[in-house]
């Protein structure tokens, strides 16, 4: 008997076809041997298998599980991948399914099996993004991998993939371009959704910074520009006033950052390697400011209204302004006064004031950021 086993054994490799995990099936009056050993299609206690006319083995599955041991498990899969006439103790032919690749074959009684046939995996038509999967057709148990690539300006909000009776499959996340799921039985649709990118408001972060102050835009649009952060990770001090070096550094970086084209320096204040040093190079070069002297340009000096809107009105090239100087505290000769008339005119600012401009006051972070932003943002 032994002999007989080993030869059915050493049989194996002449047969054709992967068990895999594929489970045994049969029709109803056919022992039925799942691929976990489990038992069905008899009631009793235990079964003989016969291989040849040959009974090679008694089997009895555990009363409560109805599942055979590994070993004979083991030794039934071997047999029905051998090329040999295999019946259980009824007569009646123990039979498979594969559902891996390639048949199993039997002879004299033993059905031979077929592989499952594999689902298409078809995804829905989306605006915005493409979606590819791998593979496009998958059999039952298969990982599939999905692959995101959401167009310029969009990302991925939603996806789902769900079988042909509308039922969602659990996701496995991998990386923010890929999924995977397990194909089940049938054909399965995968639906993406692309939604255009929302800018962050980085105002938003500014507790003193709220919705509907005159500020609220500007300070906004200078963050996200680079122009200028807050002064803590929560703040951004709307109210406190602005050095000239500050002033003229919020400046240069809405022009661009542009770097000077010489490095003389006559201020003896403005030592190589501060925040602000190309930032003064570059309003010297380009007429924004002569400094406070010939020697001195007083980075720390807080700097006042009048200023500021000069710097502006020379960054825009000194244009002249239709209308009349509509405040009281700015004098005609004043060097500041077709500064301010070309920023009322080009609605830069109000005025503090019915009449007045106030422009001896220190300049804020608020103001100056809204003065930029009314005349520089797109």
């Amino acid at each position: 008997m032994k002999k007989r086993i080993s030869a059915l054994l050493l049989s194996v490799v002449l047969c054709l076809g992967l068990l895999g995990t594929a489970a045994f099936a049969a029709e109803a009056d056919r022992v039925t041997i799942g691929s976990d050993g489990s038992v069905s299609g008899t009631d009793l206690e235990s079964f003989r298998v016969i291989a040849d006319g040959e009974v090679i083995g008694l089997f009895t599955p555990d009363k409560t599980t109805r599942k055979l041991n590994a070993d004979d498990l083991a030794l039934i899969k071997r047999l029905l991948k051998d090329c040999q006439s295999v019946k259980t103790g009824s007569g009646q032919p123990i039979a498979m399914q594969s559902t891996s690749s390639g048949g199993n074959t039997g002879s004299s009684g033993t059905s031979g099996g077929s592989s499952a046939a594999a689902s298409a995996v078809t995804v829905a038509t989306a605006a915005h993004g493409s979606v590819t999967v791998s593979p496009q057709n998958a059999k039952k148990g298969d990982t599939v991998t999905i692959t995101v690539k959401p167009a310029d300006g969009y990302e991925l909000t939603g996806i789902t993939v769900k079988d042909s009776a509308g039922n969602a499959l659990s996701l496995t996340r991998v990386s923010d371009t890929e999924y995977t799921f397990v194909m089940p039985e049938g054909a399965v649709t995968v639906t993406p959704v692309f939604a255009e990118i929302k800018a962050a408001d980085p105002a938003g972060r500014f507790t003193d910074v709220q919705p509907g102050a005159y500020y609220y835009d500007a300070v906004l649009w200078a963050v996200e520009k680079g122009i200028t952060n807050g002064t803590s990770d929560t703040a951004f001090s709307p109210n406190l006033t602005c050095t000239r070096a500050q002033t003229v550094t919020f400046l240069w970086r809405a022009a661009g950052s542009p770097a000077p084209q010489s490095t003389a320096n006559p201020f003896t204040d403005v030592q190589s390697g501060a925040y602000y040093y190309d930032a003064v190079l570059w309003a010297v070069e380009q007429g924004i400011t002569n400094g406070t002297s010939d020697t001195a340009f007083s980075p720390d000096a807080t700097v006042t209204r009048g200023q500021t809107v000069t710097f502006l009105h020379r960054y825009a090239g000194s244009q002249d302004a239709a209308g009349s100087n509509p405040f009281a505290d700015v004098a005609a000769d004043a060097y500041y006064a077709d500064a301010v008339q070309w920023a009322v005119a080009n609605g830069v600012t109000q005025g503090t004031g019915e009449n007045t401009f106030s422009p001896a006051d220190g300049c804020t972070r608020g103001q100056i950021v809204t003065f930029l932003y009314r005349y520089m943002a797109d």
